[in-house]
């Protein structure tokens, strides 16, 4: 029987992903020879639930290929020695071919409690190699909810995407993709409901049933119920596995706008349950200086972080990800500052540095 990777797909175009899935195995097991373990496919495909959409000749895949790639050994050259089976894919499926770090049986075993490794646990497909290379090492932990910095994490992530999507509708940054706005829009107004479960304890990593979870917090919870986001996170579901449309209509500056005010109440509520205290708006949080992430200023991570601190001619003993936190909601027009500057090239450059900054931490 053939494996359902689309569950909007066909049944010849998931038994086309399972062909090209294998083909991609068998090509990645090659290149790598005898440091080749496994071949694991997550991300939306991985749990059944990636999307297909119209194109030439019929359906084409709209996820990127999203593979954990599990090997014997490391060595230095395996990434590279991966590029032309990346190339020859992309070329025939369309989208990107993406390899994780190349990881070993005991870094499986060494896994931290983060939200990506719970949901590669509960929604994956072993394409070549041990079907339990994952379920049979995995700590225990990781099978639990996730601990609620995980939904502030969600936060900030989605947050520097609905960022960099705002920064494309006003024409500071490029993207060759045509649904880069619409799509990070969504990928936000998800993670506020997904931010929201995780911190009453409700999160599932599956698709289906997610809105109705979602529909039950939002009736029993006043706070979250104010929100109104339910349409929004509804929409954003549905686009996952319908990405053709675009529910709710186009994402211009009124809609970005709402998505950062949503934001910002949605990181208010998430962190007075997670830290305990209060923060009378969104700017008052930005500008406390308190530790987000305890867990990163411990021990021996204190001198990783003033070693990276001192990377960029910085003194401190804070991991950089929490200027992070502080500088995301005025970018995002949610603290007190004049309109003018929040339109400015100012804004622009402030942008470029926080995502590049982003992108080294994230």
């Amino acid at each position: 029987m053939t494996p359902v990777y689309a569950s909007t797909g066909s049944e010849a175009f998931n038994a086309w992903l399972d062909d090209i899935f294998g083909r991609i195995a068998v090509d990645t097991r090659d290149a790598l020879g005898g440091a080749f373990h496994a071949l694991v496919i997550g991300g939306g495909y991985g749990r059944g639930e990636g999307a297909a959409v119209p194109g030439e000749g019929g359906e084409r895949p709209y996820n990127d290929f999203d593979f954990v790639l599990v090997v014997e050994r490391k060595a230095r050259g395996m990434m590279e020695a991966l590029a032309p089976v990346q190339a020859r894919y992309h070329a025939e499926a369309g989208v990107h071919v993406d390899y994780s770090r190349p990881l070993t049986v005991e870094d499986i075993r060494c896994w931290p409690h983060w939200l990506m490794w719970y949901d590669l646990l509960w929604g994956h497909r072993v394409v070549l190699g041990p079907e339990d290379v994952l379920t049979a090492n995995a700590p225990a932990r990781v099978w639990e909810a996730p601990p609620l910095t995980e939904a502030t994490r969600l936060l900030l992530n989605r947050g520097a995407g609905l960022l960099w999507a705002w920064r494309v509708l006003r024409g500071a940054a490029a993207s060759e993709e045509a649904d880069f706005v619409p799509r990070n829009g969504h990928k936000c107004a998800l993670a506020l409901g997904d931010a929201l479960l995780l911190a009453h304890g409700r999160y599932a990593t599956a698709y289906a049933g997610r809105k109705e979870i979602f529909a039950g917090l939002a009736s029993e919870a006043a706070a979250v119920g104010a929100l109104g986001l339910e349409e929004a996170y509804g929409q954003a579901l549905d686009y996952r596995l319908h990405p053709v449309a675009c529910p709710g209509g186009v994402f211009d500056e009124a809609r970005l706008g709402e998505l950062a005010r949503w934001w910002g109440a949605v990181l208010l509520l998430v962190e007075a349950r997670r830290m305990g205290r209060h923060w009378d708006s969104v700017a008052d949080y930005a500008a406390w200086r308190g530790i987000r992430e305890r867990e990163e200023h411990g021990g021996a991570r204190l001198l990783r972080n003033v070693v990276r601190n001192a990377q960029e001619g910085r003194l401190s003993w804070v991991y950089p990800r929490e200027r992070l936190y502080r500088q995301l909601p005025g970018l995002l027009g949610l603290t007190e500052r004049p309109a003018a500057d929040w339109a400015s090239s100012n804004w622009a450059e402030a942008g470029t540095v926080f995502l590049r900054q982003w992108e080294r931490y994230n």
